[in-house]
């Protein structure tokens, strides 16, 4: 999505010999249903498409498995040969570290960490999960089949990712699907410059 390419620009250009990579929006798991393979490749020698994990995977089961919509879209997109990677946490705000997020809410987050890969990020960093009325509420939604109730009581948006994006470095996601997936297109766009 819009809030993820600052997050993606400032770790990638961290990496030496990252260069003439574009990052771009599909719109989202709502947006790549839609999006023609062959607009994704015009004017790229190669992509790759990494999407969040909240509708990519079944996070709660053992290894993450890919959900039948990944599945789909990942079959879809390779057919055109284009890489497809889904993040193995909900959402890329769940990688950023601590001390990044508390330099711009400028208030500590220590109560709020670490944040379940499993949950939106938005949600945890919230005083809304403090209070018990509101997993109440979430328990009623979720045993009834209604709509999650809104957070009330943000500290943390995804807009945010822009300002917090100057804060993070990439040897904070070592060891994490992200980290790996960063490098691998760095490495991508280095062996595309040195075959031209």
């Amino acid at each position: 999505g819009e809030t993820d390419i600052p997050i993606f620009r400032a770790l990638v250009a961290q990496c030496a010999g990252a260069t003439d990579v574009l990052i771009d929006s599909v719109g989202g798991w709502p947006g790549l249903r839609f999006k023609d393979p062959e607009i994704i490749l015009l004017g790229c020698k190669a992509a790759i498409v990494v999407m969040d994990g909240d509708e990519g995977r079944h996070l709660e089961k053992p290894m993450r498995p890919l959900t039948r919509l990944a599945r789909q879209e990942e079959k879809r997109l390779n057919a055109s040969g284009i890489q497809f990677h889904v993040l193995e946490r909900y959402g890329i705000e769940n990688y950023l570290p601590q001390r990044a997020m508390e330099a711009i809410v400028r208030r500590d987050l220590s109560a709020f960490f670490p944040i379940p890969d499993y949950t939106p990020a938005t949600e945890r960093l919230s005083l809304d999960v403090k209070g018990i009325g509101f997993r109440f509420r979430k328990w009623v939604a979720r045993f009834c089949n209604l709509p999650q109730p809104r957070i009330r009581q943000p500290l943390y948006s995804k807009s945010m990712n822009a300002r917090v994006a100057d804060h993070i470095r990439l040897e904070d996601l070592n060891d994490s699907d992200l980290h790996a997936i960063v490098l691998h297109i760095v490495s991508t766009a280095q062996t595309l410059n040195r075959e031209n």
